[in-house]
């Protein structure tokens, strides 16, 4: 039987790769860049509600909310990098939907075993 924990690492492994697939650009091969960067970005700015004076209050609020969600996207590359680089190269839904039930049984049976200390495969 397989060990709960070489299952984990093995796919923490394979979604660190996945994660570093994708930030390397291969999944955007059809994006084309802006004609005019200066254009765009003031079209952008302009649709964002702007705060007067912000006071440091707003500020720590605002770095507490980046930093919240920069740890939950790691953590779900971390835990499910594989099928969202399925996702990201459009495959059929049928395809990757499996494999994060497969993952979240794989990762709860881990904890099962590391928190009673017991072996749940029999291996």
């Amino acid at each position: 039987m397989i060990k709960m924990g070489k299952a984990l690492l093995f796919i923490l492994c394979l979604n660190i790769a996945s994660w570093m697939i994708v930030q390397g650009g291969v999944t955007r091969s059809g994006m084309e860049p802006f004609e005019n960067m200066e254009e765009k970005a003031e079209e952008l700015n302009a649709t964002v509600r702007k705060l007067q004076n912000p006071s440091a209050g707003d500020i720590f609020i605002g770095y507490l909310v980046l930093a919240w969600n920069t740890l939950l996207d790691a953590l779900g590359w971390l835990l499910f990098g594989f099928p969202k680089l399925l996702s990201s190269f459009k495959a059929p839904t049928l395809l990757y939907a499996p494999l994060i039930l497969i993952w979240v049984v794989i990762i709860v049976l881990f904890f099962i075993e590391f928190v009673s200390g017991r072996d749940t495969t029999g291996g």
